[in-house]
């Protein structure tokens, strides 16, 4: 099953109604579908490539409309996803995208998480190692404690926002970000 918080990061945004669920709606699934269109001065489609091919400009308007009117949901109780104004074959190409994207974050995730726990392992025993009292171990353990937890609720929140920095950058920028957090709030 996939993580709310995943998919609210990949542009999900989260109902509840008689069950829980996620939608996508409109025009921010161009990039899922790996369509681009070029436009000229006057606002007309000028150009517009699908899956790295050359499409016609009518093909492209009318995808373009189909996709304003569309919604895609996912559904937590049954970890399926159903769609609603959209070609099956498009549909089933964004939801292949939305997946695939859900997982490579999870999977980012899952590497930071592991990471986070060796490093705070790593300082704490330093910190016994250099004779650290029993008050400071207690606070630094309080203190990994509440970085754990926040990484659980914020790392896709800064994952987004440190998407663009390479991997080590990533995972500092990240643990700078859940060291002022974890101190500002406890």
């Amino acid at each position: 099953m996939m993580q709310r918080d995943t998919l609210v990061a990949i542009g999900g945004k989260y109902w509840r109604d008689n069950q829980e669920s996620l939608y996508f709606e409109g025009l921010h699934q161009l990039e899922k579908l790996n369509f681009q269109v070029v436009y000229d001065s006057a606002g007309s489609v000028n150009e517009a490539i699908l899956n790295g091919e050359v499409i016609p400009k009518q093909e492209a308007r009318r995808l373009l409309s189909e996709l304003s009117r569309a919604y895609i949901w996912y559904h937590f109780e049954n970890d399926e996803f159903t769609y609603e104004g959209l070609d099956e074959a498009i549909a089933q190409q964004i939801i292949k995208r939305l997946r695939q994207q859900a997982a490579a974050m999870e999977d980012v995730l899952k590497k930071f998480n592991f990471w986070l726990e060796k490093r705070l392992q790593i300082l704490t025993e330093g910190s016994k190692k250099k004779g650290a009292s029993p008050k400071e171990l207690a606070d630094i353990e309080r203190m990994q404690n509440r970085m754990l937890a926040l990484a659980k609720e914020k790392n896709v929140k800064w994952l987004m926002e440190f998407s663009k920095e390479n991997p080590k950058v990533r995972r500092e920028k990240m643990m700078q970000a859940l060291y002022q957090e974890a101190k500002r709030t406890l």
